[in-house]
């Protein structure tokens, strides 16, 4: 049984984002796709392309609980992310097929649409960010130790 660190989800939704394009909605698709994920992630042996689907599944249905929480009661945060772990945790274990969907409550006018960024799209373009800042200073390194090197060639050949 896998344990799912948070690296590990955040890994996953990195690489289940950037395949999107695998899953087509045509039939048996979704099993290659999830098999190329877990491919990518290292996981082929240890999870099967049931368990990280349920695994997305329950993802997603958290991120709706948080988002938008259901009417007549308060739901602490830390309740819905430890009862969403223990399904993750059952489901892994049992290898569930079930894709039970809890859809948040909805008041009786529709929300009003406002073009805002998801908290994962957030999330995404943040990761973004940072991987250009780590590339620019990586590249900023790179021309430097070059430019040394290149120095101390020239002196060198200047010696001779």
């Amino acid at each position: 049984m896998h344990k799912w660190t948070e690296q590990d989800t955040l890994t996953l939704i990195k690489v289940r984002v950037e395949k999107d394009n695998l899953f087509t909605g045509r039939r048996h698709t979704a099993k290659k796709a999830w098999e190329e994920i877990l491919k990518a992630l290292g996981l082929g042996g240890s999870v099967t392309p049931t368990q990280i689907g349920k695994k997305w599944d329950n993802l997603k249905r958290k991120y709706k609980e948080l988002r938008c929480p259901p009417t007549g009661g308060s739901t602490s945060t830390e309740a819905v992310q430890s009862q969403a772990t223990v399904e993750d945790e059952e489901a892994t274990e049992s290898g569930s097929d079930s894709q039970e969907c809890v859809e948040p409550s909805t008041s009786a006018a529709p929300p009003t649409r406002k073009k805002r960024k998801s908290p994962l799209l957030q999330f995404l373009e943040a990761e973004a960010v940072k991987e250009e800042d780590r590339f620019n200073r990586i590249q900023a390194a790179s021309e430097e130790a070059s430019a040394k090197f290149l120095k101390l060639f020239e002196e060198l050949v200047r010696k001779e």
